[in-house]
């Protein structure tokens, strides 16, 4: 699963593992708020933006900028996910963004039994200093038990448009040892 859909299936993982075999994630944190806001917010910090979110749709398209500009390195990617992001319905992304941030499934990570597969972003492309993105993801998923991080080079969030082949052999290899 990518970004909400990652969430979701981290969602699976941990309250229904045992229909599950293994989990490749995409670009997803157990706790989006601490990374979409302040380290550190309280509940109430959080639930005052998740409202703001659900009153206010524009706020979830990112202030006017254009909706892939921060999220593909190429062009051509951008364009694209520009076209999805237009295409779709802002107050269901609205709500959707403001469940993910309300959401903090850090407390039952580390009894998740399912193995985890999560590839992440450098985002080095944005200015971001080389391992800030490790320094992120890596405590985050430190108490789940059965894990494989793989950081992605040269990508932003669609990691599947900025590193396709990198990619492919990624999810052939998380096919491979779940599979067999």
């Amino acid at each position: 699963g990518h970004s909400l859909g990652g969430t979701i299936t981290l969602y699976l993982a941990e309250k229904h593992g045992d229909h599950l075999k293994a989990v490749m994630l995409v670009d997803v944190l157990p706790d989006t708020a601490q990374v979409m806001m302040q380290p550190g917010s309280t509940p109430d910090q959080i639930a005052m933006v998740a409202t703001q979110l659900r009153a206010n749709p524009a706020m979830a398209a990112g202030g006017g900028e254009a909706p892939g500009q921060r999220l593909v390195t190429s062009p051509a990617g951008q364009q694209l996910v520009s076209s999805w992001s237009k295409a779709s319905d802002p107050s269901v992304m609205a709500r959707a963004l403001a469940d993910d941030i309300e959401l903090d499934m850090r407390p039952g990570l580390g009894a998740t039994k399912t193995p985890i597969t999560l590839l992440y972003p450098d985002n080095a492309s944005l200015g971001v200093p080389p391992g800030a993105m490790d320094a992120i993801y890596v405590p985050a998923y430190a108490a789940a038990p059965n894990k494989t991080l793989l950081r992605i080079d040269a990508s932003r969030h669609f990691i599947m448009l900025d590193q396709p082949s990198a990619f492919a052999r990624a999810l052939d290899d998380f096919l491979t040892r779940t599979l067999g």
